[in-house]
């Protein structure tokens, strides 16, 4: 593989997944390859962990802080030979920001070709970024590219999917993964254009950073894949699953519980007033108050999931700040 590649992964609490990720990657092509692991603001002993696997698998590492990696302008060119950067941040800056120190620190000091965000708890198969890159030849227009994702362990099956690209319906407001929870029946192996790819695992071209910019920090953690895939293709790049590249991914293992409700209910909102039109925010509006408010809120009720429920307020309440008072 002659294309030079920033693999950017986030991990926070989670060594046990980081490592098994990172060994999953060992069965690339590593000549091309930098690893940029971005410690978001562990409270365990992640870093010597993931240190201690590296000298035991003797993969070269550089171990820096974030803010010397971001803000100092110093000569980074000692760097370039290790395979497995880590920079550590204090605190946990969220999906987006925890992401774009990766995406900072490689085009300032990696230079790559390809950026590839890639979550921790995922296991990767041994071609799955040659494949990403190969969609790239074939769509000259590809602004990203994403793989079949599949449930690492869904009730003992390895072959159900998780994620098979995305599609965006703006007139609900609702973003899902095409064939979730089918089992892989490996009948229709083509190429397929979609509206985003799952943040799981996205590979994108630097070029497509250098035109629509980083990750909106603003969302923390959901929809902003989402955001950044709808960015894109106001300019003209398209999103690729490529069927043929293949991941496992645990599914939320750094988010569980009520956690996640929050921030995917105040960022619909964020991602509605930016990206949709007058008549799709009037349907949206309608659609979310007359039946997604409902059928979301009395689930919790009926399962009495006081703590989900508390969480889904709170993101509302601060979702309608943000949509009337915001952006």
């Amino acid at each position: 593989m002659s294309h030079k590649v920033s693999v950017i992964i986030l991990n926070w609490n989670g060594c046990e997944d980081t490592i098994e990720c990172l060994t999953s990657l060992q069965k690339c092509d590593l000549r091309n390859i930098q690893v940029i692991l971005i410690d978001n603001g562990s409270e365990d002993s992640s870093v010597e962990k993931v240190l201690a696997w590296a000298n035991k698998s003797h993969v070269s590492t550089l171990d820096i802080d974030h803010k010397y990696a971001v803000n100092q302008e110093t000569d980074f060119r000692c760097f370039h030979n290790s395979k497995l950067i880590i920079i550590k941040s204090k605190k946990n800056l969220g999906f987006a920001e925890g992401n774009n120190v990766g995406i900072r620190f490689a085009l300032k000091v990696s230079k790559p070709d390809y950026l590839l965000l890639l979550n921790n708890d995922t296991v990767v198969d041994a071609n799955f970024l040659k494949r990403l890159i190969n969609a790239f030849t074939v769509f000259p227009n590809a602004g990203f590219a994403g793989p079949k994702v599949y449930y690492y362990d869904y009730f003992g099956q390895k072959n159900v999917i998780d994620s098979a690209g995305g599609k965006i319906d703006f007139w609900t407001g609702r973003a899902f993964n095409l064939m979730s929870r089918t089992i892989d029946q490996r009948d229709d192996e083509q190429y397929k254009i979609v509206d985003f790819i799952q943040g799981s695992c996205i590979l994108l071209q630097v070029k497509v950073i250098q035109e629509i910019g980083l990750l909106d920090q603003q969302y923390f953690a959901y929809w902003e894949e989402c955001d950044w895939c709808i960015r894109a293709k106001r300019k003209g790049y398209i999103s690729v699953y490529v069927p043929t590249s293949m991941i496992w991914h645990k599914i939320a293992a750094s988010n569980k519980g009520s956690k996640n409700i929050y921030w995917l209910i105040r960022n619909r909102f964020i991602f509605m007033k930016k990206n949709a039109n007058t008549f799709q925010l009037v349907t949206f509006y309608i659609f979310f108050w007359l039946v997604h408010f409902w059928i979301q809120a009395l689930g919790f009720l009926v399962k009495k999931e006081t703590d989900k429920l508390s969480s889904y307020f709170k993101g509302l309440i601060e979702g309608q700040k943000i949509f009337f008072f915001r952006l």
